[in-house]
């Protein structure tokens, strides 16, 4: 019966592994699965609990900078030299970057 009740479970692990498995720029959960892919140009960015996470590159703050330690966090950020637009929501060359006076320390447009 115990080997039974491994084999269904290594059965399921390998379908939500081999369903999940559509790349490496996803967005993930607190186990790993993939929720949500990342937008065309982006990269799926995933720090390990023991390293310091790094804030996102945006227009208004191009600088990244240390944010601290955080288990299961992930986020699609821009591949460098390119950093995140907030105001047309996408990522662009920093000389490229739309007018950011509408947009809140939050991320929100006013």
């Amino acid at each position: 019966m115990y080997a039974h009740n491994l084999l269904a479970t290594v059965v399921v692990v390998l379908i939500c592994v081999s369903l999940n498995a559509k790349g490496e720029n996803c967005i993930r959960d607190d186990r790993g699965l993939c929720i949500a892919d990342c937008p065309p140009g982006t990269y799926s960015y995933n720090p390990s609990c023991t390293e310091q996470a790094m804030s996102q590159r945006t227009c208004r703050k191009p600088q990244a900078r240390a944010i601290g330690v955080f288990c299961d966090y992930s986020r699609c950020d821009c591949a460098e030299p390119k950093v995140w637009d907030e105001a047309a929501k996408k990522c662009v060359l920093i000389q490229n970057c739309s007018d950011q006076s509408k947009i809140t320390d939050n991320g929100d447009r006013v």
